[in-house]
């Protein structure tokens, strides 16, 4: 264990999360750890939770957690069967606290009323659904499953079962979009009433479908200022909705911010289940093996599904929070990060925080440093500078 990490990277974890690398389909711009049903062996599927619960047992997990998010992938493919089995599990081997976050993506193309009555049965407290898009020929150009009427219902639904808060993804910047169509489809999501919107612009990620049609010439990416115009949008949108910007990418009611994603922009402690799955405990930042095949022998085998183990360093981890920080719209805690570093830990940083703040990117406020919304939309090239 590293000795000269600050002690809250070395505290017990108090967040969970579960991946469930499997999909109906492969959408054409995931680049997630993620696997089609028509590439997943008869059997997999169980024996894979089988699996999950075994690692789950052995981490022997003793505090109580605050979080637990299963992600994937898309976690409702799974049958009443395997999600009993897994929730029983979670109950059992992962002490939650009281009033902890307990989330579940879901596809609304496989929403069935009574997958939603066993999560609320246990304890999930959020449903996280990817919409991403209400332009049926958009969805097809994604491949996703579900239809724009599929979004409606599953939010009818999911407020009918009282789950306590629900999260809704929508993606900019999608080839053939537009302006007027993001604002729309925007426009029409916040009429539900959403208490937490994820806004994610399109990223073109290697390997991907999307990223090869590009390549083609089969798609083109939407021009940056029409991509500036929807976030300066989507902003002034969910304001008017009272949904407020925490985040770079998310928006919410006041007690609705995604707990499980604040644990990862603190950059602090949490386990991490499955395959591809990462978790950071102790210090190392590890990663299982991606292969839901792999992952089950391995753990069938008695062997650490880890693939990856990386002891964290003191000066890497101190640049991390910068960037994670400055994600988030409170920015960069002066004391905060004097405490858990040393005192003049941020000197080396401030010229270039005073260059951010002279060009309008930054601002400094009741000891913090954050970005401003221009900020925001060049926040990539920034977080670029502030790495060796």
């Amino acid at each position: 264990m590293p000795s000269d990490l600050p002690a809250y990277a070395l505290a017990p974890p108090r967040s969970l999360y579960v991946h469930i690398p499997f999909c109906e389909s492969k959408c054409s711009y995931c680049a997630f750890n993620s696997v089609g049903r028509e590439h997943t062996p008869s059997g997999q599927i169980s024996a894979y939770v089988d699996a999950l619960i075994r690692e789950l047992t052995e981490l022997r997990i003793h505090q109580p957690l605050e979080t637990i998010y299963i992600g994937g992938g898309t976690p409702s493919i799974l049958d009443r069967s395997s999600w009993n089995r897994l929730a029983e599990a979670i109950l059992r081997h992962a002490p939650l606290e009281a009033k902890a976050e307990w989330t579940v993506e879901m596809n609304p193309g496989t929403l069935h009323d009574a997958k939603l009555r066993d999560y609320r049965s246990v304890g999930v407290t959020r449903i996280s659904l990817g919409a991403q898009s209400l332009d049926p020929l958009i969805l097809r150009s994604l491949e996703r499953i579900h239809s724009p009427e599929d979004v409606f219902r599953a939010v009818d639904r999911i407020v009918e079962e009282g789950f306590p808060s629900f999260n809704l993804d929508l993606i900019y910047g999608l080839p053939g979009q537009g302006l007027q169509s993001f604002e729309s489809d925007l426009d029409a999501l916040l009429a539900l009433d959403p208490p937490h919107l994820a806004l994610y612009n399109l990223q073109f990620e290697d390997g991907t479908t999307l990223s090869l049609q590009r390549l083609g010439g089969h798609v083109e990416e939407e021009r940056e200022e029409v991509q500036i115009a929807m976030f300066t949008s989507a902003c002034e949108r969910t304001a008017a909705h009272g949904l407020l910007q925490y985040e770079i990418s998310n928006f919410a009611l006041p007690g609705h911010r995604a707990r499980h994603n604040e644990v990862y922009w603190e950059n602090a402690p949490y386990f991490g289940i499955g395959a591809g799955a990462w978790g950071c405990v102790g210090g190392v930042r590890y990663r299982n093996v991606c292969s839901a095949d792999r992952y089950i022998k391995r753990i069938e085998a008695g062997e650490s599904p880890r693939d990856e183990n990386d002891v964290l360093d003191r000066d890497a981890l101190f640049l991390e929070s910068l960037v994670v920080m400055l994600r988030h719209v409170n920015g960069i805690d002066k004391s905060l990060m004097e405490e858990r570093f040393g005192s003049g830990c941020l000197d080396e940083s401030i010229p270039l925080f005073q260059r951010w703040i002279a060009s309008g990117w930054m601002h400094w406020r009741d000891g913090r440093w954050a970005l401003t919304q221009a900020g925001q939309l060049v926040s990539d090239s920034l977080f670029l500078e502030l790495l060796p």
